[in-house]
């Protein structure tokens, strides 16, 4: 006949397996996701513009930075030394306030990877083109020059009736 083992062997042989499965689950749930700074398959620049931009919106500061190649992140944090993230996303916050639209215009594939475009960030009052410049690192569209933006006032400010409803006349 065989003997079972005794309680005590059996806490000594499950306990290690049960650290080992905790400590497990602890390194998957602190481990972001794999798939976080891959790029989507269907990435093109337009979309990397749409992404700064509802960053921008949400005052999210570390989505803004992704937008940008290493290089630009760089520059941006060391233009931004004598504010807290807080005050920098609240920049960014106000920034895009007062955007009613934007537009993305003259798209320019120089290479497969590289890539330049018009973006016109459309406000009530004025309009603002700045050229920016992109380029493909790891599948991923982020930007290397974002131009200073130019303004423009539009001739009819934007939400101005175009035509006024004519009234039926009476018979």
């Amino acid at each position: 006949m065989i003997k079972s083992a005794n309680p005590q062997s059996r806490t000594l042989i499950i306990l290690p397996i049960v650290f080992m499965i905790i400590g497990g689950l602890v390194l998957i749930s602190r481990s972001g996701p794999a798939s976080s700074h891959s790029a989507p398959a269907d990435d093109t620049p337009e979309s990397c513009i749409s992404r700064l931009l509802a960053a921008e919106r949400k005052a999210d500061l570390p989505a803004y930075l992704e937008c940008f190649a290493e290089r630009q992140r760089a520059e941006l944090r060391a233009s931004w030394p004598a504010q807290s993230d807080r005050q920098t996303a609240a920049e960014l916050r106000d920034r895009s306030a007062g955007l009613v639209g934007h537009a993305v215009s003259d798209v320019e594939l120089a290479t497969p990877d590289r890539a330049s475009l018009i973006l016109e960030r459309i406000e009530k009052d004025h309009s603002e083109r700045q050229r920016v410049d992109l380029q493909r690192v790891d599948g991923r569209w982020l930007i290397v020059r974002l131009a200073s933006g130019a303004w423009q006032r539009p001739a009819i400010p934007y939400g101005t009736p175009v035509f006024t409803p004519q009234r039926e006349a009476a018979q």
